[in-house]
């Protein structure tokens, strides 16, 4: 009888503990979620000139220097590592990216890309953090909305044609070489705490830009 007791209580103090464990987990996703709400909302709505430049550089580091930006290609690189055909998902964003600077270049007027992008992070966070295997179609329709999104929102500030080509270069090797990096680290997470790491990670980016996509609509 002692020893069930003392089994028993074992099993309450483990569960106990796990329950602690979630509920700081949770606690965790909520905070990183709501810093990168602050971060969002306190940034211009459309920066698109965040490294003060017109040259090649001022494009690779925009991507990554505008938080929803960011955030779709996190997002998107963290889908790629739980799916199948990840080269199909890299190859129909680097498309997207193309679509998007030809519409800017032949003149396209506002579009709806800085909520499109919002979309596409918070659904490739929600797919990542349930680590969900999808079609391949599914992958390159929410890659290729990703990249074209990207480029739309981000037109060059250049006068001269040939400065804007540079700099949109920039910006597309800015967006595909990170996506394809941490999508290639993120595939190779084995060990268990490795790939839960990617679903929480996910799961904050999801919350991020669901919550702010949700403001933004409400304004």
């Amino acid at each position: 009888m002692a020893g069930r007791a003392a089994r028993g209580a074992h099993r309450r103090s483990r569960d106990r503990g796990r329950r602690r464990r979630r509920v700081q987990r949770h606690g965790m996703i909520r905070a990183v979620a709501c810093a990168i709400v602050l971060a969002i909302l306190a940034a211009p709505a459309q920066a698109h000139d965040p490294v003060g430049g017109n040259g090649f550089w001022s494009g690779l580091l925009h991507p990554w220097l505008v938080t929803p930006h960011a955030l779709a290609l996190v997002g998107l690189a963290l889908l790629s590592s739980r799916q199948p055909a990840r080269r199909v998902l890299f190859a129909a964003f680097a498309v997207g990216l193309l679509c998007g600077f030809l519409a800017i270049a032949r003149g396209i007027g506002e579009t709806p890309a800085p909520l499109v992008i919002l979309a596409v992070a918070a659904l490739s966070g929600v797919l990542a953090a349930a680590a969900w295997k999808l079609p391949a179609a599914a992958n390159a329709a929410i890659a290729l909305a990703g990249g074209a999104a990207i480029a739309l929102d981000s037109p060059p500030q250049a006068v001269r044609i040939s400065a804007a080509l540079v700099i949109q270069l920039g910006t597309g090797l800015g967006a595909l070489a990170p996506l394809l990096l941490i999508g290639e680290v993120a595939a190779r997470a084995r060990r268990e705490w490795m790939r839960l790491a990617v679903r929480v990670l996910g799961a904050w980016i999801a919350a991020s830009a669901i919550l702010v996509l949700a403001l933004r609509l409400a304004r």
